[in-house]
Order: C-alpha cells, then sequence, then structure tokens
C-alpha cells in the first residue's frame, strides 16, 4: 500500500485541528496589538542592539589606538577626510613678511560687517580687485561672485582726497566683457579721466597711515622728473628731449622714512579714443632712493611701436591710489589703464626695492 503524500497529511492534521478548535470571529483590536508586537518592539531592540554595538566597536579601537601609539613608532589616523570642495580663486602668494604681524586667515565678506583684521576686501569700480586673506594675495576674477552680504565697511582712498567711509552692497550684476559678472557698490562714483581708479578697502583701519602728496606737474620741483623721463623713454626706444610729465605722486610706501615718487610721463595724439600714432606712450615709473642712489623703475607702460595700422590702438596708464590694501602698515599702489574699449586695474606691493603687480582686475572686450 502506497503511504499517503506530506501535502495529504498535513490537510487532515489541519482539518482534523480545526474542526477540535473553532476560530470564532476575528478581534480586529487583537491583531493590530499582535502586528505592533511583531513589527515596532523588534525595530526598537535592533536600534538598541546596533547602538551597544557601535559602542562597544569603539571600545575595541580605543584600546587599539592605544596599543598601536605606545609603540611610539607607528600611529593610525582613524578621522576620515572632510570633503572637497573646489574654488575658482586664483593665489598669488606674497614673497614677503608684512611689518605687522597678521593673525589666521579668515574668511572674506561673511557677515554683515567689515571682515576681521587680517583678512581684506579690495574693491574697484570695475569689480572686486581682490583680497587678502590673512596670509597672502588673492586675485579675484569678474565671473566670481564676491564673498559679502552687504553692509560691510570700506574706507575709501583717491588721489588728492582724504580718506572716507561707505557701506558696500552685495553682489551687483556688471558687464565687465565677462557673461554673468559681478561687482560691488563701494561708493566709487563712475569712471572719470581726472579720478581713474580710487579703491575701497574693507578690514583695515587705516588705508593712509602715511601723507599721499600729489604734485603739480607744472611745479619748478617736477624738472628733476622730466630729466629722468628721458633717460626712461630712451630706454624704450622713444626720443623726446622735453616729455611732458602729467602726474607726480609722492608718498612714503615702505614706512622707512624716505619718500618713493610715482612719475607719469605721456604723450597722446588722441587721449579721448587712443588712436595710435606714431611716437605716442603713457609710462609710469617709480623714483626713490636706494642707499643713496637714485633708482628708477618703470612700473607699467604702453608705447606706440610699428606702424599706425598694425598698432591702432594705444594703452595708456595712470596712477589711480596710493593705500594699504593688507593692513600690513605699508601702502600699495594701484594703476588704471584703458586702451579704446575696455581697461584694467593693477595694485603693486613694494617687493625690496621693486613694485610688483599683486592683484588685477581687467574689464573689456
Amino acid at each position: 500500500m502506497t503511504p499517503p503524500l506530506i501535502e495529504d497529511r498535513l490537510r487532515a492534521h489541519f482539518a482534523d485541528a480545526a474542526a477540535r478548535q473553532p476560530l470564532g470571529e476575528p478581534d480586529p483590536a487583537r491583531i493590530v496589538a499582535a502586528a505592533h508586537a511583531r513589527v515596532v518592539t523588534p525595530r526598537r531592540r535592533r536600534v538598541r542592539v546596533l547602538v551597544a554595538g557601535a559602542v562597544a566597536a569603539a571600545c575595541i579601537l580605543a584600546v587599539v589606538a592605544v596599543v598601536i601609539t605606545d609603540d611610539g613608532n607607528d600611529k593610525v589616523d582613524m578621522s576620515r577626510p572632510g570633503p572637497r570642495t573646489e574654488t575658482t580663486e586664483r593665489r598669488l602668494p606674497s614673497t614677503t613678511t608684512p611689518s605687522t604681524p597678521t593673525p589666521t586667515s579668515v574668511p572674506v565678506g561673511t557677515t554683515a560687517v567689515a571682515p576681521s583684521t587680517g583678512a581684506t576686501l579690495v574693491v574697484s569700480r570695475d569689480g572686486v580687485l581682490g583680497s587678502w586673506d590673512g596670509t597672502g594675495w588673492v586675485r579675484s576674477d569678474p565671473a566670481d561672485r564676491p564673498a559679502v552680504q552687504g553692509g560691510e565697511q570700506y574706507q575709501v582712498a583717491r588721489l588728492g582726497q582724504p580718506v572716507t567711509s561707505a557701506t558696500g552692497s552685495g553682489p551687483l550684476p556688471w558687464n565687465c566683457g565677462v557673461e554673468d559678472s559681478f561687482r560691488v557698490d563701494a561708493g566709487l562714483g563712475d569712471h572719470s579721466d581726472t579720478d581713474p581708479a580710487p579703491v575701497a578697502v574693507s578690514g583695515v583701519a587705516d588705508v593712509q597711515p602715511r601723507p599721499v602728496v600729489v604734485v603739480d606737474p607744472s611745479d619748478p620741483s617736477t624738472g628733476s622728473y622730466r630729466d629722468d623721463a628721458v633717460g626712461v623713454l630712451a630706454g624704450l626706444g622713444i626720443q623726446d628731449p622735453d616729455p611732458p610729465v602729467v602726474q607726480v605722486v609722492r608718498a612714503d610706501l615702505d614706512g622707512d622714512g624716505s619718500e618713493e615718487v610715482l612719475v607719469r610721463v605721456e604723450r597722446l595724439a588722441d587721449p579721448g579714443m587712443l588712436r595710435l600714432e606714431q611716437g605716442d606712450y603713457s609710462v609710469v615709473f617709480l623714483r626713490h632712493r636706494v642707499a643713496g642712489q637714485v633708482r628708477i623703475q618703470v612700473v607699467a607702460e604702453g608705447v606706440a611701436q610699428g606702424e599706425p595700422d598694425q598698432l591702432p590702438f594705444m594703452l595708456a596708464h595712470a596712477v589711480g591710489a596710493v593705500a594699504d590694501l593688507n593692513g600690513d602698515g605699508r601702502m600699495e599702489v594701484v594703476l588704471a589703464s584703458r586702451y579704446y574699449e575696455g581697461g584694467g586695474v593693477h595694485a603693486y606691493e613694494v617687493q625690496g626695492d621693486t613694485l610688483t603687480e599683486v592683484l588685477s582686475l581687467e574689464c573689456g572686450v
């Protein structure tokens, strides 16, 4: 006789049990309570088990770290690296040590007040020129959104005028020859040839710790500067026995007790449109004394070399401002450059016996 299949035996078993133990009507409350006991309670228990396991694992790792560190030779770094961030900032490290110590770097413009001492922001009419982050110069770009909220306080430096204060705006859309560029309104006004490049600086209490004197170019004392200019131009391939001195600015830039002199000589056939004529030039040079000897450095130059049809437009330069841009007690020189459809602003720092560009911003097509 063939034994019954396992399925038939199970059916018979449960049919007999059902006949002897009737189920009766279902109890909804009891069903919900049972479901809650099956779902919620195990979940809480699982959390407690995981927490207990994590604590136990941490204790084991701590013991391992102590054992390894006590060896004195091998150490294990259990820290996890933070998330990587990308920045569009372009950094030019300073090659000199500030005359006054600066604290650790502080983010620029992250609050509605001026940045802390050691961090500065330098603003021009055409956008953020750059900053000092407490350890070095940080160049800016017109397409970078300035890290300001609005309400930051600035010191404004203009040639021939006292330093003034201004409250800055937040980032403003601006057409600087770059799509989606930005600027900050810090009370610098509109462009003008007589006021080429004022700057606004946040984070520096005294942007002009020493006098900045604008000398009338027609003053007889500028005669020696004209003689210097003859030699400077000859070195650039231009013979002009009587170059026009159009700008003279004197200031003790580095605080050593001796004044530096910035001289601009310029001959332009078309100063408005800057259309090129042979023999045109626009040159700014630094004159100062080092160990009793006169030293001259050409800081910026625009010289007409070649045929006019090859170089149809000139690049002209001017001294825009002299101010301490990073709070180290030394003053930087800000120059403005312009051409037919644009221009730029450039900041130079005293490094040794020379001026070296540390910040710049170009704006135009």
